[in-house]
């Protein structure tokens, strides 16, 4: 080997040692940092500072151009009440995090919320005051749209009482509480046609006679029984 070509690999090494003591010695340092993060959405129900303290720690050290957009939106819907979650970069340093939240509108089983939409979703404590709705692990979806029917209807007729329990038995036999204290026991058979007949008793009984009723029985096959408080 002649003097110049293991002088020039002498000089290879040296640059390539110089510039791994470079980038050593600035580790910490990041090309086109991320300098502001803000949470575009109002939060209601979800923390707003996990939201922000999470996204903070998952873009440290990381550049504005090259970090995984789909990783952290992954990690924030992990987050509870956190439905969807998008996350956008603002040219030339900023991050903007947008969040849907679901959005409770009753209790399952006193352990999860249903959304709009009857899906079930968890989160570490129910406290929200809200219908109650009673029936097997996986008949969510058949309790709440029970509760949206009856609910409509109250609505449709200016009822002015609102549900506060839904709830199936074992053999799916219906019940509902209403605020005005009387409870509707519906079956396990025809119940849209029951709902249906039931609203159409409700408008002829008289306010007073409402006052006094504790239950109305509506499985009966040719009418229906009525027991007073």
């Amino acid at each position: 080997m002649t003097k110049k070509i293991f002088f020039i690999i002498i000089s290879i090494i040296a640059v390539v040692l110089l510039i791994y003591s470079f980038y050593k010695a600035n580790d910490m340092q990041v090309v086109f940092p991320i300098k502001k993060i803000t949470i575009e959405t109002k939060i209601i129900n979800a923390n707003k500072s996990k939201i922000f303290n999470l996204a903070k720690n998952y873009l440290l050290h990381k550049s504005f151009f090259n970090f995984k957009i789909d990783a952290l939106k992954e990690q924030l819907e992990k987050i509870e009440w956190i439905k969807n979650a998008n996350v956008r970069r603002v040219y030339p340093d900023e991050i903007k995090i947008y969040v849907q939240e679901y959005i409770p509108k009753a209790i399952f089983n006193n352990n999860s919320y249903l959304n709009i939409n009857g899906d079930k979703f968890f989160v570490d404590k129910i406290d929200k005051i809200l219908p109650k709705l009673f029936a097997q692990d996986d008949r969510n979806y058949a309790i709440y749209r029970y509760y949206n029917l009856f609910n409509s209807n109250l609505l449709k007729n200016n009822i002015d009482s609102k549900v506060l329990v839904v709830s199936e038995n074992d053999i799916r036999s219906l019940k509902i509480i209403l605020s005005s204290g009387i409870t509707i026991k519906l079956g396990s058979q025809n119940i849209n046609e029951r709902i249906n007949m039931f609203f159409k008793i409700y408008d002829q009984l008289n306010s007073s006679d409402l006052d006094k009723i504790g239950y109305i029985d509506m499985r009966y096959s040719n009418g229906f029984s009525v027991g007073w408080k």
